[in-house]
């Protein structure tokens, strides 16, 4: 009886060594290798930025191109970080996991805006939230993962989709967000099943469409607008990564993606922090 618990006992050691060394060089060989698929970037971003008339209301748009100052290192940099392994996923994302959008987003935006006799002071939080829509929307166009990165899955951060100038449904959402949030604008990261997009809070106006308080704010086409939703048949929408039982649901996804082999430590790790 001993003899067979000392096996056991040797082939449990066996398996954790197995799944917390060998898979953790799985994972990150996995990124190290994984390319970009026919694509390079340069940070330049066209894009259409609307003019609102003395109403408040979009009387016009005009073109507008702004250089976000982020280079290959950059891009490189953001693709070989911890942050990207960690949050794989579309529902990989909690509300504190979202990067910082760059600085020369934010400049580029403001400096549109000068053009048209604004500040971002000038405007409410509705009508700048238009414009980062329109930057999104109109600037970054829409590629799937497995074209533009070579996976099933990956939640790009802001760097790599400004980067690009190209993403999926949670690459746009996730910038969308990062961008609000600089400017100090009360955003999250919506699931409806395998789509994503973003949600807002702003003083002095709430759509129709609405999840948890938070109206929608579809980033995935240019033919739709703050307060618009993809499509009424989607399902019923949550805001990801909110409460403790969501961030289990956003590991549980993060570490079951099927561009990576599964890690139960990480899996643990990510699940209790």
């Amino acid at each position: 009886m001993s003899r067979m618990l000392s096996f056991l006992a040797g082939i449990g050691v066996g398996v954790i060594i197995l799944l917390t060394i060998v898979f953790p060089m799985q994972m990150c060989s996995c990124y190290n290798d994984m390319k970009v698929s026919g694509y390079e970037g340069d940070g330049i971003i066209s894009w259409y930025m609307p003019v609102f008339d003395d109403s408040g209301m979009v009387k016009m748009q005009y073109s507008v191109t702004t250089d976000t100052g982020i280079t290959d290192e950059d891009f490189r940099e953001a693709m070989d970080s911890p942050m990207c392994r960690r949050i794989l996923g579309s529902t990989g994302y909690g509300m504190s996991d979202i990067p910082d959008c760059p600085q020369g987003v934010v400049d580029g935006i403001d400096d549109a805006l000068e053009r048209t006799g604004r500040t971002a002071a000038d405007l409410t939080e509705h009508q700048l939230c238009v414009v980062i829509s329109a930057f999104v929307r109109t600037g970054i166009r829409y590629v799937y993962d497995d074209d533009l990165y070579g996976c099933v899955d990956y939640a790009a951060s802001p760097t790599e989709t400004l980067y690009l100038g190209k993403g999926d449904c949670e690459d746009v959402s996730i910038l969308f967000v990062s961008i609000a949030r600089a400017y100090g604008i009360d955003a999250v990261l919506i699931g409806y099943g395998d789509h994503c997009t973003a949600g807002i809070k702003v003083s002095g106006w709430e759509g129709r469409n609405t999840v948890e308080g938070y109206t929608i704010v579809e980033c995935t086409s240019s033919y739709w607008y703050v307060d618009e939703i993809f499509s009424p048949d989607c399902g019923e929408g949550r805001v990801l990564g909110q409460s403790a039982a969501d961030r289990i649901v956003d590991s549980y996804m993060t570490f079951c993606d099927r561009t990576l082999p599964f890690n139960p430590i990480l899996y643990i790790t990510r699940m209790l922090s």
